[in-house]
């Protein structure tokens, strides 16, 4: 895992999140963090959970028979299903698709949050769509079987912005070999081809294939998630928890790092590099 431990007044902190030392954030941290993108725009992920059975009604084990204080095994064993001990599947899974998008898109404190949802059997519709960092001129979509933990990362310049992307790629130093936009010199639209052909194009792109083996050995060395970033994922969470919870908007101010009851002052978006 991602796991690191620091010292804070005289305690050791470990944090983790399961898929922080995956390789294939390190690229699309790289293109983002060097502008490639343009001005961030929007990031977008999921998570689903369905089984036959419900997912937190697992096996009570039998306890001891000597009664000190009342008890329940519900709650002991089934924590996951009670408010008192944590946000449902916001807090047990979501964590850990919006820690990798926090840490890409450069560790900001998110500062306003609306949630809703409930338990649903149906109807209900349910869209699978692809892991997407979108800016002004580019998007970053990432792919693979398992959406878990995408096998590979494709950048998807905005049409206004084909012509001079391959020298935006070079020039932000990402290896990876660039594909053509439809309508370019020699172009194939890459959404166009069969699946089968765009696998076999992909292997060459930016994505886990180049960078997993030396990100994988660098991981040993440094955490890939430490308490900092930690943090600001958590922030996230129990900002879409409380307004689920509450059924309002929830906010949180950056610079008295603490929930509020309106929004904070606006900050300055960060400038990309050129």
């Amino acid at each position: 895992m991602g796991a690191s431990a620091s010292t804070f007044a005289g305690r050791v902190l470990a944090v983790d999140s399961e898929h922080m030392a995956h390789g294939i954030w390190k690229p699309a941290a790289a293109l983002v963090g060097a502008g490639v993108l343009g001005q961030l725009l929007w990031s977008q992920t999921s998570r689903h959970r369905n089984s036959i059975e419900p997912p937190w009604e697992y096996t009570i084990d039998k306890v001891g028979s000597r009664p000190k204080v009342p008890y329940s095994p519900e709650r002991y064993f089934r924590w996951r299903r009670f408010w008192d001990y944590g946000g449902g599947i916001t807090t047990d899974l979501y964590y850990h698709h919006i820690t990798p998008l926090i840490h890409v898109t450069g560790r900001g404190f998110p500062v306003r949050a609306v949630a809703g949802g409930g338990n649903y059997v149906h109807p209900t519709t349910v869209l699978e769509v692809p892991i997407v960092i979108r800016g002004h001129r580019a998007n970053i979509r990432f792919f693979g079987p398992n959406h878990l933990r995408p096998s590979y990362l494709l950048v998807e310049p905005e049409g206004p912005f084909a012509a001079e992307f391959a020298d935006r790629i070079a020039k932000a130093g990402v290896e990876g070999r660039w594909v053509q936009a439809e309508g370019a010199a020699g172009g194939r639209n890459f959404r166009r081809l069969p699946r089968a052909q765009q696998e076999e194009m992909i292997g060459g792109l930016l994505g886990e294939a180049d960078v997993k083996e030396q990100y994988d050995a660098d991981v040993k060395k440094n955490p890939a998630l430490d308490g900092e970033l930690g943090y600001r994922s958590q922030v996230a969470v129990v900002l879409g928890v409380e307004s689920w919870r509450k059924n309002k908007v929830a906010f949180f101010d950056p610079k008295q790092e603490k929930m509020v009851d309106a929004p904070p002052a606006p900050t300055a978006p960060a400038t990309p590099p050129a």
